[in-house]
């Protein structure tokens, strides 16, 4: 057979596949499927059937699902009944300047009932709206004599809609929006050349414009070096990388039976909805040894969005935007490109929404869902100690995961739910798109001598300082409907001197739990106190008697610094707060509520929460912020790289055990590696007071390396290479595969933006993240930890390392949790066993050189600036946050704990600049502030005393290059990087090394038990103002796959 037509046959059968995945039968029909055209037109001529389809301008704001009552729908989901629930919708309308919230029976064609609303607010203006919005300002003369006295050509402005937000005001004002205009001359990417000092106000239900300010004029940003397109781009051109494709010959392993799909263990509902997008509904995970699906998640999604700027200007104060509830996060969706958004194997879901007149309207490739098998290991372990031979077993880590981008104004938001064979599900939200600038008069840094709000990106072009606050809902049902929410304490506990024992050790930390009776007891902000965050069943038990439950294992704590009484704070006042938990309630779904437009705060998640209710054995929700704080740096310039962020439910006991047993060069990094890793356990008895483990000195981190299995440790894409080490004689030993390389394809996206701003035209590039990963995996007794280096073509350096293999257990005489009457220092794991509680610390050593040797470094500050109320100026914001740089000149600047206080840690050569002024550098971004938390006069704490720190920073000296020292074996901690760095010498402008530490301290939990799912950490280096914009932004896509010859299975 030909290759042509053996590829055509090939993919005939991927398409009569795919077309019966995803072909929906009536039968298959659930009650929480988002609404069908047939259901939107019902709705439609419901309401035009009604009094208010005589009255003018009726508008159709939101149409969407009135959800059923959650207790008649898990009655019915338990049932498997086929009778149909009762439909109904809940739609926000406009009619005669009112706002009307309806109920509409869609089954029987009435409105159940019909309700002016006169509160604060408004409702999410339609498409339509915005639109005609932006048309506005070109039949008006004043804006006109503007573009032209700027020597502009009309026919290339674009203008977009803003809505204003509130500022104080006391009473209800017009419904209305500020048009913000921009040039595309010589690009399509108009953002970057903002008309600066025009602002245009819009009055919406007469549509007509009621204000206008020409307030400054500064020059235009040049739009050379701002198109993105790949068809504008010109040599030299990035090295393009081969093309990888992921084939599963037997087709995906996941079914799409209307909107329920079925992967591997899991089980959930996929729903669309107009303003918040994905709904992940009745997520609910197959037990093997119970034979039954088990409820996990009731509900989840995106709940609120909420983006201040930082800019005080009278063009930028207002945009604080929530771009939920103003801005509709679902109807900013944009279709999904094959091979780039989504991988090759992906299947792609289509949506349907209503217009403003409730007219159905697709929208095509919305979701896409796919397979992804990134290289990783879902768990593994060697063990050699059993005498002449050597067990090894691995399990490469599959996962499924959904995907939608939304598109909203200038930001691509990438939102990603991940399940995990092993029962976690990851959330997680990647920002990309392009930066919100304003035209300044400043074409270098050396000019600048006012604040400007940002950084100078470009000649004329500041980025403005801003944040991400994304608001996830969470309706958690952990094996049933009460749950309550619990944090498990590490508790530091000092050990008298005078204590009967003949132990010498001076600390342990022990778990101390405490669970949330109210609301109160679970409002938590940022804290550095050690803790795991759990939703616990209280009801039900494992075999040992541990309470089942899910662990929420958070990302960067990073919540607002805008002062209390700003206004945008009040009404987004939540986001001071990392999580918060309510009992259940059907009308508590939207943390900004209902009704954001011009909102007053007054009905929003955080007053909700002051009632204070009881959460203790109840139906709970969770509110868990993912926040970034975004200094914008010339690689943002002029299409940002994916920055990721979120979260994990893991489980935690829910199991009894282990689910899944069964061009030009530039300098960066001169040399990095782990220095040492610090394992200390917490049991105080005469066989384990002493583990306290320095694997890399006392043991040989690199003599632990273990042969690496072709597809399991390593994809099947992977190049594997030997190395030699000397033994006790010095004889060369070769360990074989210890090293494989590979390129890793996961379905990520590295960059994208969709522009929808031009009238007539729609713009969307996608570059596929493809990237390089050097891997390891020691073996160090029972442990087995997987090192990753992985380099990626924006120039940044990820460092993973992931904690699997087996636990370190205590034989008890226990066998159920209700015998113990004494400190056991773990958990209960099965009977007679105990996992003991213990810690890793892994310190790496980066001796970087960022374009040469002498480097800096940097704490960037984001500090609150109180905006005081006799200050002259119209403005009516009350803070925002500005940056502060401390350059460390010594050691001790630099030796950093766990802070609290938000700040980009860069390291920058004082002695190179970007061609606008930035000091070029790198920023670490960290994980988990996870440090020891041992009493300093603890013996093994004496030996690892640099373990109290996140970050110390020396300068290089080439006989410092373990943390621990050269003699790890009974050393008195004398010799180690807490004792070098008590010199205190000078580092600024020096050749330095960063000692970072990647700390997790663990707790063990049934699911670690009889071997680990791999448990993941690290860091990444990020350029900042390295480059003089996105040096991935010459990346061409790659080039498609083609096979020479294939056969066709029978």
């Amino acid at each position: 057979m030909s290759a042509r037509a053996c590829n055509s046959l090939f993919f005939f059968f991927i398409f009569i596949f795919i077309f019966l995945l995803v072909s929906e039968s009536v039968s298959s029909f659930h009650p929480l499927d988002p609404l069908s055209p047939s259901e939107i037109n019902t709705i439609q001529r419901t309401i035009k059937r009604s009094h208010l389809g005589s009255t003018q301008n009726l508008t159709f704001q939101y149409v969407g699902l009135d959800d059923p009552d959650k207790r008649t729908l898990l009655s019915w989901s338990s049932n498997h009944t086929k009778t149909p629930l009762p439909r109904r919708a809940f739609i926000i309308a406009r009619s005669e300047n009112q706002t009307h919230e309806i109920i509409v029976d869609i089954k029987d064609n009435f409105i159940v009932s019909d309700r002016i609303y006169n509160g604060y607010g408004y409702p999410t203006p339609t498409s339509e709206e915005l639109e005609a919005a932006s048309s506005l300002p070109f039949t008006y003369t004043s804006f006109i004599e503007s573009v032209t006295e700027r020597g502009l050509d009309i026919t290339q402005v674009v203008c977009e809609t803003f809505l204003p937000g509130w500022f104080g005001e006391e009473r209800k004002g017009k419904r209305m929006a500020k048009v913000m205009c921009y040039y595309r001359g010589g690009t399509d990417n108009f953002f970057m050349r903002p008309l600066e000092g025009v602002t245009v106000t819009v009055d919406l239900d007469a549509m007509a414009i009621m204000g206008y300010y020409d307030r400054i004029r500064v020059p235009m940003p040049k739009a050379e070096g701002t198109d993105y397109r790949a068809s504008k781009q010109k040599p030299p051109f990035a090295k393009r990388t081969n093309g990888i494709t992921v084939v599963q010959p037997d087709g995906p392993s996941f079914t799409i039976d209307g909107h329920m799909i079925r992967w591997a263990n899991w089980a959930f509902h996929l729903g669309f909805d107009a303003r918040v997008g994905p709904i992940i509904s009745l997520a609910s995970i197959y037990d093997l040894d119970k034979d039954e699906y088990r409820s996990i998640l009731y509900r989840g999604y995106i709940s609120e969005l909420f983006v201040p700027y930082m800019d005080l200007a009278d063009e930028w104060y207002h945009r604080t935007f929530f771009d939920s509830g103003e801005y509709s996060f679902g109807l900013s969706a944009v279709s999904l490109e094959p091979a780039t958004d989504c991988p090759s194997n992906a299947v792609f879901i289509d949506v349907y929404v209503a217009d403003q007149s409730s007219n159905p309207v697709k929208m095509s490739d919305i979701f896409c869902v796919f397979e992804r098998s990134a290289g990783d290991i879902m768990w593994r372990h060697t063990e050699v100690g059993i005498p002449g031979k050597v067990v090894r077993e691995v399990r490469a880590d599959v996962s499924l995961v959904v995907r939608m981008v939304a598109a909203i104004g200038n930001y691509d938001y990438v939102v990603d739910w991940e399940f995990k064979q092993s029962g976690s599900i990851k959330l997680v939200v990647g920002l990309t798109g392009v930066l919100e600038v304003k035209g300044v008069p400043y074409t270098h840094t050396n000019q600048i001598r006012e604040n400007v709000y940002g950084t100078l990106l470009a000649e004329n072009t500041v980025g403005v300082n801003h944040d991400h606050f994304l608001t996830y809902y969470l309706d958690m049902d952990i094996d049933g409907q009460d749950n309550s929410f619990m944090k498990a304490k590490m508790q530091t506990v000092k050990v008298m001197d005078g204590r009967k024992t003949s132990i010498p050790r001076k600390s342990y930390w022990t778990v101390v739990t405490e669970t949330a009776k109210t609301e109160a007891d679970a409002r938590l902000k940022p804290s550095l106190d050690p803790a795991d965050l759990l939703v616990v069943n209280p009801n039900k038990m494992t075999k040992v008697g541990n309470h089942i439950g899910y662990r929420l294992i958070g990302g960067s704590q990073t919540t607002s610094i805008l002062s209390d009484d700003d206004y945008p704070q009040i009404r987004g006042a939540y986001t001071k707060y990392q999580l918060m938990v309510t009992p259940y309630n059907r009308s508590e779904k939207w943390a900004g509520g209902v009704y954001m437009d011009q909102s007053h705060g007054d009905d929003t998640l955080a007053v909700w929460s002051q009632r204070n209710r009881a959460i203790e054995n109840r139906d709970i929700v969770l509110w868990y912020t993912v926040g970034f704080h975004h200094i914008p740096c010339q690689e943002d310039f002029p299409v940002m790289p994916t920055l990721t962020g979120g979260f994990e439910l893991r489980p935690s006991n829910f199991f009894d055990s282990n689910p899944v047993l069964k061009d030009e060069y530039r300098s960066i990094l001169y040399r990095g590696y782990i220095s040492e890793l610090f394992v200390p356990y917490m049991d105080l008895a005469d066989e384990w007071y002493h583990r306290t483990f320095f694997d890399s000195g006392e043991y040989g981190f690199g003599l632990s390396a273990v042969s690496l299995e072709p597809a399991t440790d390593c994809p099947s894409n992977a190049v594997f290479i030997d190395v030699y080490v000397a033994d006790q004689s010095s004889n060369p030993v070769k360990m074989s595969n210890i090293f494989c390389v590979f390129e890793r394809s996961a379905g990520d996206i590295m960059w994208r933006h969709t522009e929808v701003g031009i009238p007539g035209k729609v713009v969307t590039e996608v570059r596929a993240d493809v990237s390089l990963v050097v891997r390891m995996v020691a073996a160090v007794g029972n442990y087995d930890y997987v090192v990753d280096w992985e380099f990626k073509q924006s120039g940044s350096i990820k460092v993973v390392v992931g904690l699997t293999g087996v636990l370190e257990v205590k034989g008890v005489p226990y066998t159920h949790t209700n015998q113990i009457r004494e400190n056991v220092y773990g958990t209960l794991l099965a009977e007679n066993t105990v996992g003991v509680n213990h810690d890793h610390f892994l310190t790496y050593y980066l001796d970087m050189d960022i374009d040469g040797q002498d480097n800096s470094f940097i704490k960037a500050k984001m500090q609150t600036v109180k905006v005081m109320d006799g200050r002259k100026t119209s403005i009516p914001r009350k803070s925002y946050w500005t940056v502060v740089t401390e350059t460390a000149k010594t050691e001790a600047d630099a030796r950093l704990k766990p802070s609290l206080d938000p700040a980009d840690l860069l390291v920058v050569n004082p002695n190179k600049m970007t061609k606008v002024g930035n000091h070029i550098g790198y920023r670490l971004i960290g994980g988990s502030q996870a440090t020891s938390i041992l009493s300093d006069d603890d013996y093994p704490q004496i030996r690892g005393a640099y373990t109290k720190y996140q970050l110390m920073v020396t300068p290089y000296n080439r006989s410092e290059k373990w943390a621990g020292g050269v003699y790890m074996d009974q050393s008195h901690g004398d010799d180690t990087l807490a004792v070098w760095s008590q010199r205190n010498r000078a580092i600024e402008n020096r050749d330095i090394v960063l000692w970072y530490t990647v700390g997790f301290h663990h707790i063990p939990y049934q699911e670690d038990f009889p071997v680990m799912p791999t448990l993941t950490g690290g860091f990444e280096l990020r350029p900042s103002n390295f480059f003089d914009s996105n040096p991935v932004l010459k990346v061409m896509p790659s080039k498609p796959v083609h096979w020479p010859n294939c056969t066709v299975r029978p």
